[in-house]
């Protein structure tokens, strides 16, 4: 009969204990805060862990979410402050690390013509439908992009960059991941030390582009009457192109460097462990 009781009540001790486990890692809201004036034009969003997520709405409001569960409560300071047109948003360990993991997640809607500058050590940063000048920064995740119009710089170091639509001058880099890019009417520059690169440029107003890998391929895809001048290097494969190329210097498989549709802006590709193919 001990026997029989013991065995029942194993089962109702991983149910108590899967029960707990869930409750610890629970995301609720911890703050939630609202401005709503046209006044606002910048959004600055510092964290040290976790994701920040930037949706765009009609409203000339500011909505701001900060979701987390028991440890972030415990182990967390927020600050959430409008100050000069700005809204600041800031999170910072406080104490030692709790033993159980610690979730926060920043989301902020915004009107879509806005500045955002974002920067976090240890999430993924997502950002929807913007028109302003964007910076995007983080060291322990991807970086994802609907898309934008602006100028706008993303650094990663730890992930992969990935922009659906852009529409303006873009800069990125990531030491740890691909980067793939698909927008038009602005200056391109991509560098990655560990990943390929892929460029979708779909306007012939060519601004330049400059995308450079250590570790991978790169791939450009342009508009059939763009109009370049292409310099393309590549130290361990081949260079590929079905574009009709006049060129200026002499050429291998690992060099090819001329004249596309009598010439403009300059598209520079390098990779040192890869092969690269230009292609309408």
């Amino acid at each position: 009969m001990e026997k029989r009781n013991l065995f029942l009540s194993i089962p109702a001790l991983i149910f108590i204990l899967l029960i707990s486990s869930n409750l610890l890692a629970e995301e609720f809201t911890l703050i939630e805060r609202t401005f709503e004036s046209s006044y606002y034009k910048n959004l600055d969003v510092k964290t040290h862990t976790g994701a920040i997520v930037i949706k765009t709405w009609d409203k000339m409001v500011v909505n701001v979410l900060i979701r987390g569960n028991n440890e972030a409560v415990k182990n967390v300071d927020f600050t959430v402050e409008s100050k000069d047109g700005n809204i600041t948003i800031t999170t910072s360990a406080k104490g030692e690390p709790g033993k159980e993991p610690l979730s926060l997640r920043v989301e902020v809607t915004v009107p879509k013509y806005f500045n955002a500058d974002v920067k976090t050590f240890g999430g993924e940063i997502k950002l929807g439908s913007l028109t302003g000048n964007i910076k995007l920064e983080t060291s322990g995740g991807d970086i994802n992009v609907s898309e934008f119009t602006g100028e706008s710089k993303m650094k990663n170091t730890g992930g992969n960059i990935k922009v659906i639509t852009f529409k303006g001058n873009l800069t990125a880099s990531t030491t740890g991941g691909d980067i793939k890019l698909e927008g038009s009417d602005g200056e391109v520059k991509a560098e990655t030390a560990g990943g390929d690169i892929k460029l979708t440029y779909t306007s012939t107003n060519n601004m330049g582009m400059t995308l450079k890998t250590t570790g991978g391929d790169i791939k450009i895809i342009l508009p059939e009457t763009i109009k370049a001048m292409l310099d393309a290097s590549a130290t361990a494969g081949e260079i590929k192109t079905d574009f009709s190329v006049l060129v200026n210097k002499d050429v291998s498989g690992q060099t090819l460097n001329g004249i596309i549709n009598g010439g403009g802006n300059i598209i520079k590709a390098t990779t040192t462990g890869g092969k690269i193919s230009i292609v309408k």
